[in-house]
């Protein structure tokens, strides 16, 4: 499984950050998914191997401005590469009448479906097909979601030293055998394919979260995950320069949750334009202190997210930072 950030920052953009956008494309597909769609992210798009055509989902947590105004542009420019695919489109009530007021309005035709789907207390589960994906309310201004992605599992590793004891010759036999198929052997000998393949491989889950004040609302969907994206807007000492409540989280905020879960792996990302180097320059903060902040109250892979970084998640659930 492939994450590629393709913006990391909050509200606006900085020099060093687009606003807020994840690719995720699984192991063998050529399809991908979208998180969150700000403005400009087609342009991120350029700088990476993803493909417009081949975008088959895209997930919006919250309508900001900073998870969804790129979306128009997104579309009409797939639509403009010949794309002809349908694509689905997952997102909080009034995702549809944005969509339509905005293409009504400019006259935009695009040349493929979309099937949007609107997110409500009784539409919060979704099929694609590697995985299954369940929205997770949060608490911000607006209402805001967690995307809780688990991908299905895999049939077992075929048990080729079994096979071999029983002297099955390599050929149309292991196939059968590798599909549970039943198979009777010149002797006689009746074999049964499931005892040939292990026990399925279960699948990874990632939960990927949209803007939120309490983390904690997490806990529950954390068991068995292999790991966490969440906003970090504030350190503590930022946060508490801030008069408004804009019902964000801070570094600690996260990371006490990520240690309650015992989660083993952590990536902060959507940091306030106040820890870009021009400003931060000015005011002594650092994305550093993100970092320190969440270190001291959690203990697993922490790491905070950069513009177009790629990271792997293996079958195991290790994640490797490209």
């Amino acid at each position: 499984m492939k994450i590629t950030f393709l913006g990391t920052s909050s509200g606006l953009p900085t020099k060093e950050r687009n606003v807020s956008g994840i690719a995720l494309r699984f192991d063998q597909s050529s399809d991908w998914m979208l998180f969150d769609c700000g403005e400009a992210t087609q342009h991120q798009l350029l700088k990476t191997p993803y493909s417009l055509p081949k975008l088959s989902h895209i997930f919006i947590t919250h309508l900001h401005g900073d998870h969804c105004f790129g979306l128009f542009g997104l579309l009409a420019t797939r639509s403009l590469n010949n794309a002809q695919e349908p694509i689905s489109i997952i997102g909080p009530v009034g995702i549809k009448k944005l969509l339509e007021s905005v293409f009504k309005i400019t006259q935009t035709h695009l040349r493929f479906e979309i099937d949007i789907n609107e997110i409500d207390f009784q539409n919060t589960k979704f099929e694609i097909p590697q995985a299954h994906i369940e929205a997770i309310p949060l608490e911000h201004s607006i209402p805001s979601y967690a995307f809780v992605i688990q991908e299905n599992e895999k049939p077992g590793k075929f048990k080729v030293e079994l096979a071999k004891e029983k002297g099955i010759p390599s050929g149309p036999i292991y196939g059968k055998l590798k599909r549970g198929e039943k198979v009777m052997l010149p002797n006689g000998e009746i074999l049964n394919g499931n005892d040939f393949i292990g026990e399925p491989i279960t699948g990874r889950k990632i939960i990927i979260a949209g803007d939120n004040k309490t983390p904690d609302l997490l806990l529950p969907y954390l068991k068995n995950c292999n790991l966490l994206i969440h906003e970090a807007n504030y350190t503590e000492k930022v946060k508490a320069l801030v008069k408004d409540d804009f019902f964000h989280s801070t570094a600690r905020d996260v990371a006490i949750v990520a240690q309650k879960s015992r989660i083993p792996n952590l990536i902060l990302t959507h940091f306030s334009a106040r820890f870009s180097l021009e400003y931060s320059r000015a005011r002594k903060f650092s994305i550093d202190d993100v970092l320190q902040e969440a270190l001291a109250e959690y203990s697993g892979n922490c790491f905070l997210a950069k513009d177009l970084e790629t990271f792997n998640i293996n079958r195991n659930g290790d994640i490797e930072r490209k």
